[in-house]
C-alpha cells in the first residue's frame, strides 16, 4: 500500500494497485498524501507512471501542494518519455505552482523543455501559453538558421564534430516544436502526423509534413516543417562557412555547438574524437551528444601495441571495443593458417553483440598497429539500457 513514510511497501504490481485504490479514495486518508508524493519520485518508472496517472485527477491538499508541484517538475527531466509527458498533463490541469516552477526548464538543453512546452500549452492560461510561443518562436528561427549553416557546412574532418552538434541541436528544437503542435491539436489527434513527420518512408513524410502544414498555426508549423524537411535547404560545401559564421556559432549559447565551431580552427579534441566515433556506432546513433557524452564517461581508454591481442575466438565475450586511432585486424586461425576476415578502423566498433548475448567471440582480433580504443565493460552498458 501507499504509506506517509515512502512509496511501496509491497511488490510492484499490488503496490501499483494500492497506488490506484489511494487515488479513487481521493487522497481521504489523513497523512496519506506524502506516500502518493513519494510514489512520483520512485527509481522504478512503472511506479513513476503509475503515480503520474492518478496525479493527472488528483488535487493534493494544502500542506503538499509545494512538494507535489516540486515532484512533477522533476519528473519533467525523467529519462522516460510517457513520466515527461503524463508530468505535463498533471501540472496543466492540477498544479499551476508547478507551471511557474517549470519556466526556467525551458532554457535548459534535454528532454525538460519540450515537456515544458507541453505542459505550459495545456495549461490553457494565455499568460503562460505567450511565454511558450514566444520561446518556441525564438527556438524555431535559431533552429531554421543553424540548419541554412549546416546545409553549407564542408566535409573536412575539422567539420566533424560541428555537423554532428548542429544536427543535435535541430533536433532539440524539433523536439520542442512537435511538442507544441501535440499540445495545441491533442496526443490523440496529433499522433497520425506526428508518426508521418517522422517516418523513415519518403513518401510518408512527405503526407505527414502537408497534414502539418494544414494542421497550423502557421508561426508554429511553417518552420517545424522546414527543419523536419532539411532537403529543402540549399546544400552548398564547397562554398563553406565564412569566418564570420563560425565565429558566430562559437558564441551560441549550446555548448556543444561551441565547441563544434572552435574545433573548426583549433581541430577535433580527444574527446570530441570519442563522441565522434560513438556516433557512428548504430547503437548508440540515435541518442543525443548529451547521452553520449553520459556513456562515454563510462569507458576507458586502452592502447595496444603492434600485434597485441584484444580478444581471442571463443572467449567469453563482456566487452565493447570502439576504435579511436589504429586499425584492429580481424581473423580466424585453424590447421595451422590463418584468415584475415576485416581491417577495422577509427571509428569502428568490435564485440557490440556480445556484451548482450554474452556468447563465445566468433573471431580474434588484434592491433595492426599502434592502436587506442574505448572500452565499454557489459555491466556498464546494461546500467545505461536501465
Amino acid at each position: 500500500m501507499v504509506t506517509a513514510v515512502g512509496c511501496l511497501s509491497a511488490p510492484l504490481e499490488p503496490a501499483i494497485e494500492g497506488i490506484r485504490s489511494f487515488a479513487k479514495m481521493k487522497a481521504g486518508v489523513p497523512g496519506a498524501a506524502p506516500g502518493l508524493i513519494a510514489c512520483l519520485r520512485d527509481a522504478d518508472v512503472e511506479v513513476r507512471r503509475a503515480a503520474l496517472k492518478e496525479a493527472v485527477r488528483w488535487t493534493p491538499p494544502p500542506d503538499e501542494e509545494d512538494a507535489f508541484a516540486a515532484a512533477l517538475v522533476d519528473a519533467l527531466g525523467s529519462g522516460d518519455e510517457t513520466v515527461r509527458r503524463l508530468a505535463a498533463e498533471a501540472m496543466a490541469s492540477q498544479s499551476p505552482g508547478a507551471l511557474k516552477q517549470a519556466i526556467e526548464l525551458l532554457s535548459a538543453r534535454g528532454d525538460a523543455a519540450p515537456a515544458t512546452v507541453e505542459a505550459l500549452i495545456r495549461s490553457g492560461r494565455p499568460e503562460l501559453f505567450d511565454h511558450a510561443r514566444d520561446h518556441l518562436e525564438k527556438r524555431l528561427g535559431d533552429g531554421v538558421r543553424l540548419a541554412r549553416l549546416r546545409a553549407r557546412l564542408g566535409h573536412a574532418p575539422s567539420h566533424a564534430f560541428l555537423g554532428i552538434a548542429l544536427d543535435d541541436y535541430i533536433q532539440f528544437v524539433v523536439a520542442s516544436g512537435i511538442a507544441g503542435m501535440r499540445a495545441l491539436h491533442g496526443k490523440r489527434g496529433f499522433a497520425t502526423v506526428e508518426r508521418g513527420v517522422l517516418a523513415n518512408e519518403q513518401q510518408t513524410r512527405v503526407e505527414g509534413l502537408e497534414t502539418l502544414l494544414n494542421f497550423g498555426p502557421a508561426w508554429l508549423a511553417a518552420p517545424l516543417a522546414l527543419l523536419l524537411d532539411r532537403d529543402s535547404f540549399d546544400a552548398d560545401p564547397a562554398h563553406g562557412l565564412s569566418h564570420a559564421e563560425v565565429e558566430e556559432l562559437a558564441r551560441h549559447p549550446d555548448r556543444w555547438v561551441q565547441e563544434g565551431a572552435r574545433a573548426i580552427g583549433a581541430g577535433p579534441e580527444q574527446h570530441m574524437k570519442e563522441l565522434i566515433a560513438l556516433k557512428l556506432v548504430p547503437l548508440f546513433s540515435d541518442l543525443t551528444l548529451e547521452q553520449l557524452s553520459s556513456i562515454d564517461r563510462l569507458m576507458v581508454t586502452r592502447h595496444y601495441m603492434k600485434g597485441e591481442t584484444l580478444f581471442r575466438a571463443g572467449d567469453v565475450g563482456s566487452e565493447l571495443f570502439v576504435v579511436i586511432d589504429g586499425e584492429v585486424r580481424i581473423h580466424l586461425d585453424g590447421d595451422g593458417t590463418e584468415v584475415t576476415l576485416a581491417r577495422q578502423g577509427p571509428n569502428s566498433v568490435l564485440g557490440e553483440m556480445a556484451v548482450f548475448d554474452e556468447q563465445p567471440r566468433s573471431a580474434s582480433a588484434e592491433a595492426s598497429t599502434e592502436t587506442t580504443v574505448r572500452v565499454l565493460r557489459r555491466d556498464r552498458l546494461q546500467a545505461i539500457v536501465h
